[in-house]
């Protein structure tokens, strides 16, 4: 459960998404090619599919794809220059942590609220959205939610 790292300081990161409940028997993530990219993702961030194939951070009118599995560039870089990726499709609920090197959720979140996205691929909720974009769909909603984590049940077309 732990991620790989280069740097032995960094070993006790924990995972920063952790599927807790499924509706379907796929408790696996699916076998993704990310987009190269330079920035950073931590697991829990939301990823789009792109024309290619390939997906990539989700930005505002993005169609959701799925979670992010890995750590992708940063000190905790999984894929060392490979581009397989893990996506979580499954609907269900998911625990969210909060991390230091980039944090896969933004905001306050709220029980029963809506869950989102942002321009960066961090989920947040509706008492924070922006008020732009008001046509960006839900892929969920809060169970519960502290400073250190978030708890959402998502659900993905």
């Amino acid at each position: 459960m732990f991620p790989r790292s280069n740097m032995r300081n960094k070993t006790y990161y924990k995972r920063t998404l952790r599927p807790l409940y499924h509706s379907s028997s796929t408790l696996t993530p699916m076998a993704e090619l990310v987009e190269p990219d330079d920035r950073i993702i931590v697991p829990g961030m939301v990823a789009t599919k792109l024309d290619n194939g390939n997906v990539t951070l989700a930005s505002l009118g993005d169609k959701p794809y799925g979670l992010f599995c890995n750590y992708v560039n940063g000190e905790l870089d999984e894929l060392g220059g490979m581009t397989d990726v893990g996506i979580w499709r499954s609907n269900g609920v998911f625990e969210v942590l909060s991390h230091d090197q980039a944090q896969p959720f933004a905001g306050i979140f709220i029980e029963n609220y809506p869950v989102f996205w942002n321009d960066v691929g961090q989920l947040w909720c509706d008492w924070d959205r922006v008020p732009w974009y008001p046509e960006q769909p839900s892929i969920g909603h809060v169970v519960s939610a502290s400073t250190r984590s978030i708890y959402i049940d998502v659900s993905f077309p």
